[in-house]
């Protein structure tokens, strides 16, 4: 959750300054919504004190439903415009050989490996800083892990700003979020049902 705070207050705070930031309808109309939606579904799920394996089934389905979900909702939608821009950045897309797809896979998955030894050493490093500190866990949880996992959404919603994608940036902060309650709060607790303080739980999602 220290993730999707920093995500709002960070992130857009500080692409807003780079740019004035544009809203589209769909994330007024939808993802806005769902947002919401998913926050007070995660509420209710921390009333009893933690975050149970069905409580993760439950959000990471929601996860899997709104993939598909905007997967056909894309596929329905052909914008011109995109398809302009795609083409003049990235220019007519040529056929990959075997070859070609198979290092791209290999890049998927070592991109991956990297990814899980990076989160791995992140917990274990921000533990023992609490340990050491004398800090809780959760606080190291909301700050610095927090800060750390956000770094690639700002990276992301910066240069999409600098670009005049202003629409790339705010939909980026707004699906993160979302991914982050449903995909990653849902599947940690299936695999490790989670402990949560309603109190620091409802604080935390009021800030959002």
């Amino acid at each position: 959750m220290g993730s999707n705070i920093f995500n709002v207050l960070l992130i857009l705070g500080v692409c807003s300054i780079i740019t004035p930031l544009i809203v589209a309808q769909q994330l007024i109309r939808l993802d806005i919504p769902i947002l919401i939606g998913v926050s007070g579904l995660l509420l209710m799920f921390g009333w009893d004190g933690q975050i149970s394996r069905v409580d993760g089934v439950i959000l990471a389905s929601g996860a899997i439903l709104y993939t598909t979900f905007l997967i056909r909702q894309s596929k329905k939608e052909n914008n011109p415009d995109v398809t302009e821009e795609y083409l003049k950045e990235f220019g007519e897309p040529v056929p990959k050989t075997g070859k070609q797809i198979f290092i791209q896979i290999a890049y998927v998955v070592g991109g991956v490996a990297l990814l899980v030894l990076g989160s791995s050493l992140l917990v274990k490093s921000s533990v023992a800083i609490a340990k050491s500190l004398g800090i809780s866990e959760l606080v190291i949880g909301l700050t610095l892990i927090a800060a750390g996992t956000s770094l690639p959404e700002l990276a992301t919603s910066v240069v999409a700003s600098y670009r005049g994608e202003r629409d790339i940036a705010v939909g980026n902060v707004v699906g993160s979020n979302i991914f982050n309650i449903l995909a990653v709060l849902g599947f940690a607790a299936i695999f490790s049902p989670t402990v949560s303080r309603f109190l620091t739980l409802l604080l935390t999602l009021i800030f959002l």
